[in-house]
């Protein structure tokens, strides 16, 4: 009779420590999944399709591989075209984009460094390495960026706000 009335008051505690730990498991810790849904592929401008659709060289001939989202050949191809052409914006633009869509947060946050000074793709570099940084747990430095485009007037403030609402308050 006391040996089941234990194991009666042990099975209470477990399972009610095990509810506690899952609440706790995901309370306030967004997941990688939900912070990805804002990754989106940046599309090709129409200079860049008409160059990709008319040369036939290797930086054309990666973004039409980029076009058709086959990351992983794009990548090798941009790295190619970034022999010929080492300070090629758009080619370390859309490579950083490649590996972001593969989940290479290092060498993604690399490309957009690089960048971020770049007029042409001060914003959406900035965009793409706040999210690197979220995946890749730098999550001050993702603050600090998110917060700094939040205050911009680039496509990129509200979404950075809705970020900094949802993920570190």
């Amino acid at each position: 009779m006391v040996k089941r009335k234990y194991l009666y008051i042990i099975g209470i505690l477990v399972f009610t420590g095990t509810i506690l730990i899952l609440f706790i498991a995901n309370s306030n810790t967004p997941s990688e999944k939900s912070i990805r849904e804002y990754f989106k592929p940046y599309p090709v401008s129409e200079t860049l399709k008409k160059l990709s659709n008319s040369s036939p060289g290797q930086k054309a001939y990666a973004f039409r591989v980029y076009q058709q989202q086959d990351f992983k050949e794009a990548i090798v191809n941009f790295k190619y075209a970034l022999i010929e052409s080492p300070n090629d914006a758009d080619i370390q633009f859309y490579l950083g984009i490649c590996f972001l869509a593969i989940n290479d947060y290092r060498s993604a946050k690399k490309q957009f460094e690089k960048l971020r000074e770049h007029t042409d793709y001060n914003s959406a570099a900035s965009w793409y390495l706040g999210l690197c940084n979220y995946l890749n747990n730098h999550k001050e430095s993702a603050f600090s960026i998110f917060l700094e485009l939040s205050q911009g007037h680039s496509e990129y403030a509200e979404p950075s706000s809705v970020i900094i609402s949802e993920y570190f308050n």
